[in-house]
């Protein structure tokens, strides 16, 4: 185990067992570093094999453990080959993780990420995203980065997509909703949507009568009815509605309304569905449903049903 206090000290620890395993020793004993050696922000420290990786105040990837044919930790640094791509970045709210032989230093300042290869020693290009992403996790076997600037999350490394190429694909699934009462069978024959929308993404929605869609399926594209204020004065001299507490007073988001009607779809339960995969894509929904009346037919399909 080892140690590192608040001066930047490292200590390395080891536990002995008595001969009777009813006694432990432990031993502490102060390893050789400078103050140079002390990390240079307290979440910039972590574990790689059986290793402590810090960045330091000098800006270095140095690794403590035991060295090839040592038996004391040692202090070993790998970023010399990276130096001043080192010293020239910022390392506030950097993450570092390991994970399938690469280490990973993601940089959310610079909107960066420094990529160190274990298994061929070396260091791969520095990675820029079209977003940038504050820290790194390990999600069913795949490595995800979660935005800085948005509360959103990306499967990084699937291809081309990291470098801004192609959409990022975005799904909203809704909870199953039986409009109050489930034993009773409810149509409905209309969906709207309201909210706002930059561009033309193509956004997808779909209806799921049944859990699953098992009894009946509805889909369509969203095509706006989109709305542009021509007034882009700044807040104070223009309606309030135009232009909420915190906006671009400039570069609105147009308004958008959305109703797309289809046959009666009989339904118990349904839920409803939104995906789209385009570069770029803004837009926000702030109102959706469909509409629900009593069915003209009975439950009788679910009553003594055997």
């Amino acid at each position: 185990m080892l140690l590192n206090d608040q001066a930047g000290r490292f200590y390395d620890v080891v536990l002995t067992l008595s001969s009777d395993l009813k006694n432990e020793t432990l031993i502490i004993k102060r390893l050789k570093s400078e103050p140079q050696n002390k990390v240079l922000f307290p979440y910039l420290i972590n574990y790689i094999k059986n290793q402590l990786a810090t960045i330091s105040q000098e800006r270095t990837f140095d690794l403590l453990g035991r060295q090839k044919f040592l038996e004391l930790q040692q202090m070993k640094t790998l970023s010399d080959e990276v130096r001043i791509d080192f010293e020239t970045s910022d390392w506030e709210d950097a993450d570092i993780l390991y994970f399938k032989r690469k280490i990973y230093f993601n940089l959310p300042k610079d909107g960066v990420m420094f990529i160190y290869d274990d298994y061929l020693k070396c260091w791969q290009p520095p990675q820029v995203f079209s977003k940038r992403i504050s820290s790194l996790s390990v999600i069913n076997g795949q490595l995800i980065g979660h935005s800085y600037e948005q509360n959103e999350s990306y499967q990084l490394f699937v291809g081309f997509d990291d470098f801004g190429l192609y959409g990022i694909d975005v799904k909203i699934v809704f909870p199953y909703d039986s409009a109050d009462n489930r034993m009773v069978k409810k149509l409905t024959s209309a969906i709207g949507f309201e909210g706002y929308i930059d561009g033309v993404p193509k956004i997808n929605w779909k209806i799921n009568n049944g859990v699953g869609g098992c009894e009946r399926k509805e889909v369509g594209i969203i095509k706006p009815f989109v709305c542009i204020p021509s007034d882009t004065a700044s807040l104070g001299k223009s309606s309030l509605g135009y232009h909420g507490l915190g906006n671009d007073p400039v570069n609105i988001i147009p308004h958008f309304f959305y109703i797309k009607t289809f046959s009666n779809m009989n339904f118990y339960q349904r839920n409803i569905e939104l995906e789209c995969n385009d570069l770029n894509q803004n837009w926000m929904i702030i109102a959706l449903g469909t509409n629900v009346m009593p069915s003209n037919s009975n439950n009788s399909d679910i009553v003594d049903n055997y």
